[in-house]
C-alpha cells in the first residue's frame, strides 16, 4: 500500500487523509480521499510523495458529484472545506521542503 515518506510528519494537517487518499487510488477506490489526492497530485509529486499515476479524470467534479450525494445541500461547505485541508498540506510539505533546503524559497527577498 503506498505511504507517505517517513520524514513527512504524522502530525501534519491532513497526513491522514493523503494516507488514506493515496491507497484508494491504488485499490481503484472513488472515495473523497483519492479525488483530494488526484486533485493535488502535481503538487504532491513535486513534494516527493509517490501519486499512483493512474488519476481519475476529472476529480474536482467527481469530488463534488460524490459530496452532493453523501451530504446533499451542504456539499459545497464540505467540498470547500476538503479542498482548505489538502491545500494546507501542500503548503506545509512546501516550507519543509523550503526549510531542508531542498528548493529555493520562491518569495521575493
Amino acid at each position: 500500500m503506498p505511504r507517505l515518506a517517513a520524514d513527512i510528519p504524522p502530525d501534519l494537517p491532513a497526513h491522514d487523509t493523503v494516507e488514506r487518499g493515496l491507497a484508494d487510488l491504488a485499490d481503484g477506490r472513488g472515495t473523497p480521499e483519492a479525488y483530494l489526492v488526484a486533485i493535488a497530485a502535481r503538487r504532491l509529486r513535486d513534494a516527493g510523495v509517490e501519486v499512483p499515476t493512474a488519476l481519475p479524470a476529472r476529480p474536482k467534479d467527481r469530488l463534488w458529484e460524490l459530496l452532493e450525494r453523501e451530504v446533499g445541500d451542504d456539499a459545497h461547505g464540505r467540498y470547500n472545506a476538503l479542498l482548505a485541508r489538502i491545500l494546507s498540506f501542500t503548503d506545509v510539505l512546501d516550507s519543509l521542503r523550503t526549510a531542508r533546503g531542498e528548493v529555493p524559497d520562491p518569495r521575493p527577498r
